[in-house]
């Protein structure tokens, strides 16, 4: 049997060391939700690193995940389709691949996947029926900071009830 050590098995391994183990043309289906890159890019994941960094295109006062880089979606797009071209190998003609994605990179998932040479033929989408789409405080953000007490009331009096510019989506695509 093709790929006998990886059926029915949680594999917890990075899949850029472990797809290229797999042989081809090996595998029916592909079920994943990858990191949505809001954060950072490298498999580094300590808090403090990733709510320190700061670039050009980040407000430096927000925690992370609540920081906007234009650029995220493209370093996104470039280590996706490298995912997606080893999937592709992988695949046996015919075989299906669905990923999850975050509502802001889905378009650059999605382009990934296809230049990897796959066809999009359609999308799902699962809807969150007990979410509610609005703009979020950053106050409770604030408060979790690891900064003095002083400068957090100062940090929300200059804030001063401002809200993220971005809702919070009630689903998730998948493409």
């Amino acid at each position: 049997m093709k790929n006998s050590k990886y059926i029915d098995k949680i594999i917890c391994a990075d899949a850029l060391d472990i797809l290229p183990l797999i042989e081809s043309n090996s595998i029916d289906v592909v079920l994943t939700d990858p990191p949505y890159f809001l954060d950072k890019l490298d498999n580094n994941w300590d808090h403090e690193e990733v709510s320190n960094q700061n670039n050009q295109y980040t407000i430096k006062s927000l925690p992370a995940g609540m920081k906007f880089d234009r650029e995220q979606g493209k370093r996104f797009y470039s280590w996706y389709y490298t995912i997606s071209k080893e999937i592709y190998r992988l695949l046996k003609p015919g075989g299906f691949f669905f990923s999850f994605s975050s509502p802001r990179l889905y378009h650059r998932m999605a382009s990934a996947i296809d230049d990897a040479g796959f066809g999009i033929r359609d999308a799902f989408i699962w809807l969150y029926t007990q979410n509610q789409a609005k703009a979020m405080g950053v106050e409770h953000f604030i408060k979790k900071m690891h900064i003095s007490e002083r400068d957090k009331n100062e940090l929300m009096a200059k804030l001063n009830g401002w809200k993220t510019p971005q809702i919070k989506s009630c689903y998730e695509p998948i493409a």
